[in-house]
């Protein structure tokens, strides 16, 4: 089960709204860079886009990385991304005083929240299956 939601979400990463605004945000960063505009890279808002494009890049390969990992690594994997897409969503939410709308606008996003969450319930789940398993056959 975890491994049909981690490919769920890592394709519906190409649906996001953020991430094409984070694309468009690095294409602005290019040309600017170009036409000599160096003080870009010092900007806020640059900063910004960059910390949170890593984070979410860090966040998809976190999940898309699972396959054969052990329990505390796809506890942390899908708590990450659950915690991380909530606060981007949150961020974008208060910072363009967007509302709920930020979730409407990010519907991506809040399905890989709510993906993330089907993902670590199963976690939890089939640990707890295989432990109390191996508690019987061991009794």
């Amino acid at each position: 089960m975890e491994q049909r939601v981690a490919r769920w979400i890592t394709h519906i990463v190409g649906y996001s709204y953020i991430v094409a605004a984070m694309l468009i945000a690095l294409i602005w960063f290019i040309v600017s860079i170009a036409n000599g505009d160096f003080d870009i890279l010092l900007s806020t808002i640059t900063l910004k886009v960059i910390f949170w494009s890593l984070l979410y890049i860090f966040s998809i390969y976190l999940v898309y990385s699972l396959k054969g990992k052990n329990i505390k690594r796809r506890l942390a994997s899908w708590s990450f991304s659950a915690l991380f897409h909530v606060s981007l969503l949150l961020y974008v939410a208060i910072v363009f005083d967007a509302g709920v709308a930020a979730f409407i606008i990010g519907i991506p996003e809040t399905i890989i929240i709510f993906l993330s969450s089907i993902g670590l319930a199963s976690c939890i789940w089939s640990h707890y299956q295989h432990h109390n398993g191996r508690a019987i056959s061991n009794g």
